[in-house]
C-alpha cells in the first residue's frame, strides 16, 4: 500500500472532515492520528512523530500558526506540513509557516490523498505549494480562454470538473435530483461570472467548489427557513438524503451519519477502501479494480459483501430501514 503504515496527523476542528480523511488515508495504508486544535496536536506529536501533518489554520484554542511555530521551534523539520484552508491567501499562509504544500478548502478527497503521498515521499522539497500540481496540464490556458469568453474552453473545463462538483454537492444534498439541479446552477453561475475570475493563489476547481458551497447553503436555507446551519438537524438532513433509501445502498447520502462512520470501522481494509473509492471518490468498478490491482468481478463481489455487512451493522446499531 502507498502509506506503508506511516503515520499522518490531521489537525482540524471539523470532526466530520477528520473522520473522512482518516478513513480514506487508512484505506491507503497510513496510520492516522487526529486532533481538534493545536495543543492537542502537540500532545499527539509528543507521543509519536508523524510522517506528515495536515494542518487547518483557523481553529479554536491554539490555531495553525501557533501550532506550526511551536512545532518548528521544538522539532525543526522532522515532519512536513500541508496547510488546508478556506482562505484565498492559502499560498501565503503556507509560506508563512514553512509548509511543504497546501490545499484550498473545499477540496476533493482524491486531491488530498495525492497531496499527502507527495509530501510524505518528498518531505525535504521546499514549499512546493501544491497548487502547481493541482492544475492539470493545459488547464491554465483553458481558464484564460474561458475568461476571454471562449465557450469551447469553458465546456472543456466543465468536462474536467463536473464529476468533482457533483461529488461535493451530493455529499451535502444527499439525493440525485437536487444534486443534478445544483450542478447545473454552479456551472451557469460560473459562466456568468467567468470574466471576473482571477487566479489568486487557488486553482480553478476551488473557485467552482466555493460556488457550489454557497449554492448548497442557499438550497438548505430555502428548504429549512429559520434553521441555523449549526443546528444538528442540518447534518442529519444533509446526511439522510432520500428517506426511503436503504442505509447501505444509498451510502453516499449518509456520510455525516455517525452510525455509518462507526460501521465503516468494522469493515476489512480492502472492503472499506472499495466503499470509499466507489461511493465517496465516485470511481467506477473498473477504476477501482485498476487501483487495487484486482479484477472488476472481484471488486463487485467485495463491494456486495461490504454493503451487506454494513447493512447488518447499521441494523444492529438500531438504524431502521
Amino acid at each position: 500500500m502507498a502509506g506503508s503504515g506511516r503515520a499522518v496527523l490531521v489537525v482540524d476542528d471539523d470532526s466530520d472532515l477528520c473522520k473522512m480523511v482518516a478513513l480514506t488515508l487508512e484505506s491507503e495504508g497510513y496510520r492516522v492520528m487526529t486532533a481538534g486544535e493545536g495543543r492537542e496536536a502537540l500532545a499527539k506529536v509528543e507521543a509519536e512523530m508523524p510522517s506528515a501533518i495536515v494542518l487547518d489554520m483557523m481553529m479554536p484554542g491554539m490555531n495553525g500558526w501557533e501550532f506550526a511555530r511551536e512545532f518548528r521551534e521544538k522539532y525543526g523539520e522532522r515532519a512536513p506540513i500541508m496547510v488546508v484552508t478556506a482562505a484565498t491567501s492559502a499560498a501565503k499562509r503556507a509560506q508563512e509557516i514553512g509548509a511543504q504544500g497546501y490545499l484550498n478548502k473545499p477540496f476533493d478527497i482524491a486531491e488530498l490523498v495525492s497531496a499527502v503521498e507527495q509530501i510524505v515521499d518528498t518531505p525535504d522539497e521546499p514549499a512546493a505549494l501544491l497548487e502547481t500540481r493541482q492544475v492539470t496540464e493545459g488547464e491554465s490556458e483553458l481558464v484564460q480562454q474561458a475568461v476571454a469568453g471562449e465557450r469551447d474552453a469553458f465546456i472543456a473545463l466543465y468536462d474536467r470538473h463536473v464529476d468533482r462538483v457533483y461529488r461535493y454537492l451530493y455529499y451535502r444534498v444527499g439525493n440525485t435530483h437536487d444534486t443534478e439541479d445544483l450542478v447545473q446552477q454552479v456551472f451557469l453561475k460560473a459562466w456568468e461570472n467567468i470574466a471576473s475570475y482571477r487566479e489568486i493563489g487557488r486553482p480553478f476547481s476551488s473557485w467552482l467548489l466555493t460556488i457550489a458551497r454557497n449554492l448548497s447553503i442557499t438550497f438548505y436555507r430555502r428548504r429549512h427557513p429559520g434553521q441555523s446551519l449549526d443546528d444538528p438537524a442540518y447534518a442529519s438532513t444533509v446526511a439522510d438524503g432520500d428517506a426511503d433509501s436503504d442505509p447501505a445502498d444509498a451510502l453516499e447520502a449518509h456520510w455525516k451519519h455517525e452510525m455509518v462512520w462507526n460501521a465503516l470501522e468494522f469493515l476489512e481494509p480492502t472492503q472499506r477502501k472499495i466503499i470509499l473509492l466507489r461511493f465517496f471518490v465516485n470511481l467506477q468498478h473498473r477504476e477501482v479494480a485498476e487501483q487495487l490491482n484486482r479484477s472488476e468481478a472481484n471488486v463487485r463481489v467485495l463491494q456486495f459483501r461490504a454493503l451487506k455487512k454494513l447493512r447488518q451493522i447499521l441494523r444492529d446499531q438500531g438504524y431502521q430501514d
